[in-house]
């Protein structure tokens, strides 16, 4: 019984999906990962990275940063009104034009079937307004995490995150602020036999998997990410707006004015490996003008 209820709720997510796409995009597709699943056994390990994205400003050096990790970079531009910089160094370049308001969860099911039609295995997330920690600037390092993932039989392997704050040489780490964490790098669920999409509105910032499964997942005890969003006050009251403006009910963002409190703030310095990678990535002027008060919207 149970077998033909995941069969049933598949057929199903495969509907949803297919009314999603252009006519014949997910038969092509479909067609390119049972011709993958073949010579899986044959083939080295592929790895996809993936960004949606607003208004790209390279102040973070995102793109450099995730191209070197992975084989394929996938590259979602969620409307923006200026040209993405490095379209024509991604491996499959995404444009959404005319929807109103940020849809993360959406974009990344999106994203993640492109990787699945590119053979990725494995997929490493970035955001436009993070840094990595020294512990994940080459390809290598994610190849080591993949290995160890896969004996372990994990899904999902987080980074902890770190929200910068005043300065890009202190995090803040007080109350919640030492709990954040980052799902830097996930197993493709599109590969998993009982695959089904769930509408972006009924998962409030939960990881895009399957409905029917719960994921395996570990924090990794050295990866870290830094946050530049919060970085001014300015900046942290800009985000706040935004998400009221354009979220008012909170169906795809939680409500950000907890990063107005600074009671009890505590911080601590970014270690200094850290650090060196942030000053040479990091262009501070550039990043706070770009997401001060006047952006309209943007990536979370």
């Amino acid at each position: 019984m149970t077998g033909r209820t995941d069969r049933a709720q598949t057929r199903a997510g495969i509907r949803r999906l297919k009314a999603l796409l252009p006519h014949g995009l997910l038969e092509r597709g479909l067609g390119l990962y049972v011709g993958h699943r073949r010579r899986r056994a044959r083939r080295p390990r592929r790895i996809a990275g993936i960004l949606q994205t607003r208004d790209y400003t390279d102040a973070c050096a995102a793109f450099d940063s995730l191209a070197a990790l992975c084989d394929v970079t996938l590259v979602l531009d969620d409307n923006s009104a200026t040209p993405f910089p490095f379209r024509d160094r991604c491996s499959e370049y995404v444009a959404l034009r005319n929807r109103a308001g940020w849809n993360a969860s959406a974009n990344l099911t999106l994203l993640f079937y492109r990787a699945c039609v590119h053979a990725c295995d494995w997929i490493v997330t970035l955001e436009d307004d993070l840094l990595l920690s020294h512990q994940a600037q080459d390809r290598q390092t994610v190849a080591d995490r993949i290995a160890r993932a896969e004996r372990r039989k994990l899904d999902i392997v987080f980074f902890r995150w770190r929200d910068l704050w005043d300065t890009e040489e202190r995090y803040r780490t007080d109350g919640v602020f030492a709990c954040k964490t980052f799902p830097f790098l996930r197993r493709n669920w599109f590969f998993d036999h009982a695959v089904s999409v769930v509408p972006p509105a009924h998962r409030l910032h939960a990881s895009v998997y399957p409905e029917n499964r719960i994921p395996r997942w570990e924090i990794d005890g050295e990866g870290v990410v830094y946050h530049a969003g919060c970085l001014t006050r300015e900046l942290r009251q800009a985000r706040v707006d935004k998400y009221r403006r354009e979220d008012p009910d909170h169906r795809f963002q939680a409500d950000y004015a907890y990063i107005l409190d600074e009671t009890g703030l505590e911080t601590r310095a970014v270690p200094g490996e850290d650090l060196e990678i942030l000053r040479r990535k990091f262009q501070r002027d550039r990043f706070t003008a770009a997401r001060g008060p006047a952006r309209d919207a943007g990536a979370g």
